[in-house]
């Protein structure tokens, strides 16, 4: 009968042990983020994040379930670009450790003179949340609602940003829009305005720290520019502002010299 007794006690102690580390596991799950990665200039790349290395080359890198914290991440990019007539070889674009914000999707950018760059990062909804916040994120204020178990909206007040939460625990990739034509013409305009083409870019480039163009519209507003030093400066600037960087080859019809577009292509990372 003792032997029972101790028997069933052993017992019961393992279920305990196991339940408590099953609600712990279910518990570190739920505060899990998920990552996405791309090169700002949209070239392919191999992803190696702690001692795994992910194989498949690609423009994008999603990868959920990461647990918050420290890791370590390497990037080898692949030129989307012949270099003087030579297949150019694949590098090292980015190697260091990043932190992975609890319960979050992370939208990051690999950039040649920033390396690991945060773009955005948005909380991951759960059955679990109903409210209203708002948050500043940089330069740029953000709304976000939940509702019990439905769907959910965020958006920043600047129409930089926007995406739906369609059920709990899902998210999609945030859309960056362009400035629309009304706000775009308004700072074109106060541009040609102004008297001095120092005080011409220092608008343009305020104007960028939060909103997006698109490469057409930088020509445009690279077009308000009299000297080419100014021009390239303000390409450089708006180089990693814009939303369809396959196609910011156009504003090199804005240049007067081979020079600056060599010295943009450079920049660049051509």
């Amino acid at each position: 009968m003792k032997t029972n007794i101790t028997s069933l006690i052993k017992k019961t102690a393992i279920v305990v042990v196991t339940l408590v580390a099953s609600e712990q596991s279910i518990k570190a799950y739920g505060r899990n983020s998920e990552l996405n990665l791309r090169m700002s200039d949209n070239s392919d790349f191999i992803v190696t994040l702690d001692n795994n290395r992910f194989n498949d080359r690609s423009s994008t890198f999603s990868l959920q379930n990461i647990q918050p914290g420290r890791h370590y991440l390497k990037i080898v990019k692949f030129p989307n670009q012949y270099n003087g007539g030579f297949c150019a070889t694949p590098r090292v674009a980015f190697e260091g450790f990043i932190k992975v914000p609890a319960s979050s999707v992370v939208y990051a950018l690999i950039e040649k003179h920033r390396g690991y760059t945060v773009a955005n990062v948005l909380p991951i909804a759960t059955c679990s949340n109903n409210y209203n916040a708002n948050y500043t994120y940089g330069n740029e204020n953000y709304t976000y609602n939940t509702s019990q178990c439905g769907t959910s909206v965020y958006s920043s007040n600047n129409g930089g940003y926007s995406t739906t939460y369609t059920n709990c625990n899902a998210s999609t990739t945030p859309v960056i829009m362009p400035m629309d034509n009304g706000t775009f013409m308004q700072l074109k305009s106060m541009m040609m305005n102004q008297s001095f083409e120092s005080t011409q870019l220092i608008t343009a480039k305020q104007a960028l720290a939060s909103n997006y163009l698109t490469s057409a519209q930088a020509l445009d507003l690279m077009n308000v520019f009299t000297f080419e030093s100014t021009k390239l400066d303000f390409a450089k600037y708006a180089y990693n502002r814009v939303v369809d960087k396959g196609n910011y080859f156009i504003v090199n019809n804005g240049f007067t010299f081979q020079s600056s577009v060599s010295a943009l292509n450079s920049y660049i990372g051509f």
